[in-house]
């Protein structure tokens, strides 16, 4: 169990009060607002379940998004609060093991809002394309012109082009919505439980 942010979708499911109590129990889901009110999702009404963070400013935020019946828009989950951590790694792996025994592993994903994710990469991108185009100008500069020679002239902006590179792959590889095999690839993006 975890203690979940308040947000306006869970006040519309009738709950209320600054948090609410996120449980799960005989393979369904339970929310308990902190003042009132209780939702209970049954693990076969889940249609999708994604599971990432999001980090500012030093601080971790941990989200848990969840399609289920025919809501188009997820319900999100998430903390915070460090002393919560244990518990939200705690809840995603027992809702992912439930999930897995009913052989619906596939609806599973890691990863952030598509919308985050997309600006993220095409920051990066733009970055990358910066840099690209400053290589491009170094070599198409004469080398009298550059005052240095080209070789040196180029570190810099190749430096700033692999870096990235990096950069891309990083994001990809750690925010882009991608469904998981096992557990194992979920343990990942969970906060340390230790």
């Amino acid at each position: 169990m975890f203690h979940a942010g308040l947000n306006r979708r869970l006040r519309g499911l009738g709950l209320s009060g600054r948090h609410v109590d996120v449980a799960v129990a005989s393979r369904a889901l339970t929310l308990t607002g902190e003042s009132g009110g209780t939702v209970v999702i049954a693990a076969a009404d889940i249609r999708h379940l994604r599971v990432g963070f999001a980090q500012s400013r030093g601080v971790t935020y941990h989200q848990l998004l969840l399609w289920s019946g025919a809501s188009r828009a997820p319900l999100e989950l998430g903390t915070a609060d460090s002393a919560e951590h244990r518990g939200f790694a705690d809840l995603v792996l027992t809702l992912a093991g439930v999930l897995e025994r009913s052989g619906r592993l596939d609806i599973v994903e890691t990863g952030e809002k598509t919308l985050w994710a997309s600006f993220m990469l095409s920051m990066f991108s733009l970055f990358a394309l910066a840099a690209l185009a400053l290589i491009l100008f170094v070599l198409s500069e004469d080398e009298r012109a550059l005052g240095i020679p080209r070789a040196f002239a180029l570190m810099v902006p190749c430096g700033l082009f692999l870096g990235a590179l990096g950069a891309l792959w990083w994001a990809w590889t750690r925010h882009w919505p991608r469904r998981i095999r096992s557990l194992t690839e979920l343990v990942r993006v969970l906060p340390h439980r230790g």
